[in-house]
Parts: structure tokens; sequence; C-alpha cells
């Protein structure tokens, strides 16, 4: 998994909620918001349609990689060890880049804690 950047999920600059803090620790565990409808385009991104919202957002190949585990079963650390395991990176490094997608995820009421 590549390090993951603020462009891997890719709101529109006005559109960011305000004062909206996502904050998790590895043994969070969160969930895909059910307003959220996803529509895959092709094999390297994923559209994500806030229906409440009427919000588009995009995501690259490895934050629809970690949007696609956050099934609420699983916790953050759960998802780094499932990733690292895939890609063949360390732990920690592919932990840090969860927990700055599902960050910016929750940051655009995406994502849910369970």
């Amino acid at each position: 998994m590549s390090s993951t950047d603020p462009s891997s999920v890719d709101p529109a600059p006005d559109e960011l909620p305000a004062n909206r803090p996502f904050a998790v620790g590895d043994g969070s565990r969160v969930v895909r918001g059910s307003a959220v409808k996803e529509f895959p385009l092709g094999d390297a991104e994923m559209l994500l349609f806030h229906e409440g919202r009427q919000v588009v957002h995009t995501l690259n190949t490895s934050a629809w990689a970690v949007w696609d585990l956050c099934d609420g079963t699983r916790t953050v650390a759960d998802i780094a060890r499932e990733l690292s395991s895939a890609v063949g990176h360390p732990v920690d490094a592919v932990l840090a880049d969860v927990h700055a997608v599902i960050g910016q995820l929750g940051t655009l009421a995406l994502l849910e804690l369970v």
C-alpha cells in the first residue's frame, strides 16, 4: 500500500463539514455511513455519493481498500494488519495510512463510529 496523501479522498473544498473532528484509536470500529452510496469506477476508483448532503467524493485504490474494510466488525488495527498482509508493507506504516484515510472519511461524514 503506497503512502496515502490527502488526494486519496477528493472532496470539493467548500463541502468540508465545519468542526466535525473524527478521531479514532487503534481499537475503534468504524462503519460506512448509511446515507452513502457506492459506485465503482473501473478497478482504480470508487465514487461515493452522500445522499443526505448531496455531495460526491472519489477514492483512489488505497483509500478504497480501507473503505471496503470499514464494515463495523474490524478495528482500525485489524484493517491495518489485513492490508499490511495483503501488500507486504510493515504494519506500523500501513496503520498510519489507515488512520489518515479513516480520519478524512469520518470528517467528511462518510464513516461513523460503531
